[in-house]
């Protein structure tokens, strides 16, 4: 009689015992698939870019890399061109997911690039553009997140920002 009361005991243990080991292995596997999560790269960006606008032509050695987003410090950005426009391109470092923002070359809107050829780069988003244009929706001054500065001939710069409340690409001009 002893025996079969000591039994049941056992196999309950070793049934806890076996479902912590399970879910202790389940966890360290997780682990591990993260941790062999590769990192975004200029190189994984521009397949990224190209797979969602194969029309654009993303230009070799336009990548910056930063944490536009704020979810990642993983973020690339490109700038590409096709016929009469220029785009920039965001991947997310977290997501891999895509934001694109298009302007006109040449003409007299606000979001057209002037003659020549345009340049992307970083730029801190540490100031604010209210005292400049007045209040831009979306904009949040941060030391940490980086925005993007896209230049061509002599016109004003555009500033592009991600707009978190929209979560998209977002962009002001003097």
């Amino acid at each position: 009689m002893q025996n079969t009361q000591r039994r049941p005991r056992h196999l309950k243990q070793l049934a806890l015992s076996a479902a912590v080991l399970t879910t202790g292995l389940g966890l360290w596997s997780g682990l591990r698939a993260a941790a062999q999560l590769e990192p975004l790269t200029p190189v994984r960006a521009r397949a990224a870019l190209e797979n969602a606008e194969p029309s654009v032509h993303w230009q070799d050695g336009s990548a910056v890399e930063g944490d536009f987003e704020g979810s990642s410090p993983n973020d690339v950005a490109a700038l590409g061109t096709s016929p009469g426009f220029a785009y920039v391109g965001l991947v997310s470092g977290e997501t891999g997911k895509v934001a694109l923002l298009r302007f006109a070359r040449g003409g007299q809107a606000q979001d057209a690039l002037c003659a020549g050829e345009p340049k992307l780069t970083s730029e801190s988003l540490d100031y604010d553009p209210a005292p400049i244009v007045g209040v831009v929706p979306g904009f949040v001054r941060s030391k940490v997140r980086r925005g993007l500065k896209l230049s061509s001939g002599g016109c004003d710069d555009i500033h592009i920002f991600w707009d978190r409340s929209r979560q998209a690409l977002s962009w002001w001009r003097n």
